[in-house]
């Protein structure tokens, strides 16, 4: 019986197909692991080392199983008729081009934490940047061969044509799904080396057990705070996008790239401090650690922390602030859950400042025009603001005509960008955009002595610094090298080499807001307004998600 089962498999089976799909997927890991630097050799080698034989052996059997998806789907591909090989064709191809494009651009492939962002944290503009920026043309040669082969191979066999590729995708977002799932539960912020077209499987399906295993309860609610009068002060919050402390001239920069802070600092109306350095080194992820105070030491976020502490919406309001989000960057609300939005009571976003401004680049001018109309004619405001900024492609954020250091890049590719251009758009970028906007705000925060404002970036940047060639959400300290100074009157005794981090701004802001200490719900950095605040002997920052990621040393 084994034998007459054999025979009839071994003649459904095409072996030539086999042996073309194996060629391939040794092939493809080949190339992968050599030119993109996959690290199959050096996670071998690490969970050797970490791990005990048992989960030694499921985490390698993880990577070789994923090997034999692509075998599988290879193989599928070979023997289907020409429908399903131009589907084949078309999946292939464009998960090449899309994780080759993260590579491109961030130095790796995709993360769910990217998926998510290209999803439902971008707006149009965005997207569209996006997709010329991220673009490899690398990608063309796996495409082309795989295309190739599959094209010019026709089987004899008919076993399995019709189904055996659905078949094979349903068997690969299963595996991930699995997997995933139970990696997230006992390997918490660890990962495992895939090749791209693995990778993309595993990443769209890691967001469902996200969703899943992440915290989804409500916030932590605070009481009101017993005030005997509304509250009389403005307080504006403003975080840039992509601002690199050394490149601004109120830093010490060579280059003017921030003239009119210049003046005010000269005159006397801007106090700043010498050095700040960001909580993560991507938007979304800083972001989640500025709205709730939670610090680097609380990382990686194995409680959800970010997900579960009072924000700066709840205490502000608690202590009798109208709140308002302007938004100059998205268009939808997107640097915290959906469900905070009820504790602000303005939101404005990308969409609504799109449609008074002249063009794209002038997006936070409207920004400046609108928190100037609030702080003139109101008192008892907490404004966020997260301006749209200079984030790359940098030609998009200021006109032409105002670019000021030349030759400057009119390209989206950064691959090909030489770095005098980068930086040259780059700096005209923060010219243009941080000028136009402190002098429609600026005269307001001073003509109204009850309102303060508060700024930093979201990150810092990377300008080919070095090999890296993405600009943020990596591991460098000049994506974590940010800008921090105050406008209006600010009761602070610490001195400017004072060495500030992004945790300092949440209890910062929670003095302004006068919220006692008996308050607080939880224990949060020193404020910079504490004249005893404890010089840290180290500083710190985070790379990627707050759940996953590494700790690196900042100084």
């Amino acid at each position: 019986m084994s034998k007459k089962f054999t025979a009839i498999f071994l003649s459904s089976i095409d072996l030539k197909a086999i042996w073309l799909a194996s060629g391939f997927t040794l092939s493809f890991l080949v190339w992968e692991a050599a030119v993109l630097k996959v690290p199959f050799i050096k996670y071998f080698f690490h969970t050797a080392e970490t791990y005990n034989i048992k989960y030694f052996l499921f985490l390698q059997s993880i990577v070789i199983f994923s090997g034999i998806l692509l075998f599988l789907y290879v193989y599928a591909a070979l023997i289907s008729p020409i429908g399903w090989k131009i589907v084949s064709i078309l999946i292939f191809s464009f998960i090449v081009f899309f994780e080759y494009g993260y590579l491109n651009s961030l130095g790796r492939f995709s993360t769910e934490v990217d998926l998510e962002i290209a999803l439902f944290m971008t707006n149009f503009e965005q997207k569209t940047g996006a997709i010329s920026s991220y673009l490899s043309w690398m990608a063309i040669i796996p495409s082309l061969l795989f295309a190739g082969l599959i094209l010019r191979y026709k089987s004899s066999r008919s076993f399995g044509k019709n189904y055996l590729l659905p078949i094979s995708l349903f068997f690969t977002i299963l595996f991930y799904f699995v997997v995933s799932t139970y990696f997230k539960q006992h390997f918490f912020g660890a990962d495992f080396p895939l090749v791209s077209f693995e990778n993309f499987f595993k990443v769209s399906v890691e967001i469902p057990p996200n969703w899943i295993i992440t915290y989804n309860g409500n916030r932590e609610e605070l009481p009101q705070l017993k005030i005997e009068a509304p509250p009389k002060k403005n307080i504006v919050f403003i975080t840039d996008e992509s601002l690199r402390v050394d490149h601004m001239s109120l830093y010490g920069y060579s280059r003017e790239t921030t003239p009119y802070l210049d003046k005010l600092e000269k005159a006397g109306k801007l106090t700043k401090f010498d050095s700040c350095v960001s909580g993560t080194t991507c938007s979304h992820s800083s972001a989640s650690l500025l709205l709730t105070g939670v610090q680097i030491a609380d990382l990686p976020d194995k409680d959800f922390k970010t997900k579960r502490y009072p924000t700066l919406y709840q205490y502000a309001r608690a202590a009798g602030y109208k709140v308002h989000f302007l938004d100059g960057q998205m268009a939808n609300f997107w640097n915290s859950p959906y469900r905070d939005q009820k504790y602000v009571d303005d939101w404005k976003n990308n969409s609504d400042f799109s449609k008074t401004a002249a063009k794209a680049s002038d997006i936070d001018f409207e920004v400046a025009k609108e928190v100037k109309r609030i702080v003139s004619t109101s008192t008892g405001n907490f404004i966020w603001v997260w301006k749209r900024g200079v984030h790359f492609p940098y030609n998009d954020d200021y006109p032409a005509d105002s670019a000021q250091w030349k030759p400057v890049s009119n390209s989206a590719q950064l691959a090909s960008i030489p770095r005098e251009e980068l930086v040259n758009s780059y700096d005209s970028a923060i010219k243009y955009n941080s000028d136009g906007f402190f002098k429609i705000l600026a005269p307001a925060i001073e003509e109204n002595e009850n309102t303060v404002l508060i700024y930093t970036s979201d990150h810092g940047q990377n300008l080919r610094d070095g090999e890296q060639l993405a600009t943020h959400c990596q591991q460098t300290k000049n994506e974590a090298n940010v800008p921090l100074f105050m406008l209006g009157e600010f009761d602070t005794e610490l001195p400017a080499d004072f060495p500030a981090r992004h945790e300092n701004i949440f209890p910062t802001l929670l003095d302004l807001m006068d919220i006692p200490a008996s308050f607080r719900k939880y224990d949060y950095a020193d404020s910079l307004l504490n004249p005893r605040a404890k010089r840290p002997k180290h500083r710190y920052y985070w790379s990627l998600d707050v759940t996953s990621g590494n700790r690196l040393e900042f100084d």
